[in-house]
């Protein structure tokens, strides 16, 4: 049995294809808990509304996705937990997939299947993977390398954990605007393998592309970055090293440094280039190019960042 976990805030134009995506899998031994956040629409009562005994809904005061979905994995019946977005969807063969690695490698705590990125218009494109986990089914050893060197391989709506090691984790980490599912996949990837499914069985619906965009959901990063140290502490404590750890690192340094530069805070972006080359050891071509993009007028640079950023959701 499979329990599935979906956060909900104030998507109740989504949730029904969501939870539908759930009720046609191949494999039918599963529950749904859906943990309602304090959302503001009617998402909580169309989910009310479904006719499905295995379906239930919690409610609870907005605290954020992370301890909405600590929440749904607490109350879960199965020791197998698998988390869905409410705005993404599976393939119907998910969960015949993810049980189908478990039967292969039974002794891990986090499993995982590729998926695709769904743009705005809804053109579905299939992640990057390198020939290696293209089509593989079974451990992927350095998690790290294989972010670095393509896309990343996991996603927050296409893993499966072991509820008493992630509940022994912590969970998510609760209190983070963004970046507390690279934060525990990390932890997972720093304490041994992880089973992979390199097989494309859900489907992410990506937010618009940039600030230029209508509609845009760019944030703001938070000065206090929680998930810089957290990572940073990682690398110097893995049980599983990588030689991949320090651009990990630096990457994740990067990628705030272009969402100050698209807010137009250069002097935090200065700030995060200098973390990068720090965690890296050295200066490397992508910084000299971000230093050069930092001396374009504003509104240049804007059009430039929205480019690279399309560019590679396109790729």
């Amino acid at each position: 049995m499979f329990s599935v976990v979906i956060p909900l805030y104030n998507k109740a134009s989504d949730i029904h294809r969501a939870v539908r995506s759930v009720q046609t899998q191949t494999c039918t031994d599963w529950e749904l808990i859906v943990v309602d956040d304090g959302s503001r629409d009617d998402g909580p009562a169309r989910v009310e509304a479904i006719d499905d005994a295995r379906v239930r809904l919690i409610r609870q005061s907005n605290a954020g996705v992370s301890v909405a979905r600590n929440r749904g994995a607490s109350e879960a019946c199965s020791d197998w937990v698998c988390f869905l977005d409410a705005d993404d969807h599976w393939q119907p063969n998910h969960l015949e997939m993810l049980s189908a690695l478990l039967a292969k490698e039974p002794g891990l705590d986090l499993y995982a299947t590729a998926y695709s990125v769904v743009d705005e218009v809804g053109h579905a494109r299939p992640i990057r993977l390198s020939a290696q986990l293209a089509g593989h089914h079974g451990r992927l050893y350095d998690y790290f390398a294989a972010v670095m060197d393509w896309e990343h391989p996991i996603h927050s709506s296409a893993v499966m954990v072991r509820k008493t090691r992630f509940l022994t984790m912590g969970g998510f980490q609760p209190g983070l605007a963004a970046g507390e599912d690279i934060l525990m996949w990390a932890r997972y990837a720093a304490r041994g393998p992880i089973g992979y499914a390199g097989f494309y069985t859900m489907h992410y619906v990506a937010p618009p592309a940039s600030a230029n965009t209508p509609g845009h959901t760019l944030r703001r990063p938070p000065r206090d970055d929680v998930v810089g140290r957290a990572l940073t502490n990682l690398m110097h404590q893995a049980t599983q090293p990588s030689s991949a750890m320090p651009r990990f690192l630096a990457q994740w340094f990067r990628n705030r440094a272009m969402l100050y530069m698209e807010l137009g805070e250069r002097w935090h972006a200065c700030q995060e280039l200098g973390r990068a080359m720090r965690a890296e050891g050295g200066v490397q071509l992508r910084d000299v190019v971000s230093v050069a993009l930092m001396v374009l007028p504003l509104r240049w640079q804007r059009e430039v960042l929205a480019g690279l950023r399309r560019a590679r959701k396109k790729a």
